[in-house]
């Protein structure tokens, strides 16, 4: 049997358990629930600080997904520019009756490509057999069917719980 922890090990040991959660891919395993349901702290105590990890956790996602955005910002201009620098030499080097060019670090050729690029030209759509269409579940109207208590038989609806942090 552990003895229970003094006042001031609680705070380290959530972080402990924080930091597992993090090391399992975000993972809340039984044992790590296990161990936050023996801290011996009151409940509003232990929410408020389970609540001070949640909103750290946000805060950290949020900051992450913003430089996954600027990363993403950067990746598309970098590939912009890589093929608007590749149309450029290909241009100039047909403009120039030339197909293959050797530099000291690089062979530069221009080579035709095996598959063309087809698109539809035509008025109107294209003819029937050339047009492929993908169906998906409409999520709103299942809903809206949920709500008018008409939702065919096959569909489960589960309305799940939420925690709110204020």
């Amino acid at each position: 049997m552990t003895r229970p922890l003094h006042l001031y090990e609680i705070p380290e040991a959530l972080r402990r358990i924080d930091d597992e959660i993090a090391a399992a891919g975000g993972e809340l395993s039984p044992e790590l629930a296990e161990r936050l349901d023996a801290l011996d702290m009151n409940i509003a105590d232990k929410f408020d600080a389970i609540a001070a990890l949640i909103r750290e956790r946000e805060a950290r996602s949020t900051a992450i997904w913003h430089e996954v955005d600027r990363l993403k910002q950067a990746a598309a201009a970098e590939d912009n520019a890589a093929t608007r620098l590749k149309d450029y030499a290909v241009r100039s080097l047909t403009a120039l009756g030339r197909d293959r060019v050797e530099g000291v670090r690089f062979k530069v050729a221009v080579h035709r490509n095996g598959r063309p690029a087809i698109r539809w030209a035509g008025l109107g759509p294209p003819p029937a057999g050339f047009v492929r269409t993908v169906e998906t579940l409409d999520g709103q109207a299942a809903y809206d069917a949920y709500r008018e208590n008409r939702l065919p038989d096959g569909f489960i609806a589960v309305i799940g719980k939420h925690l709110s942090i204020r």
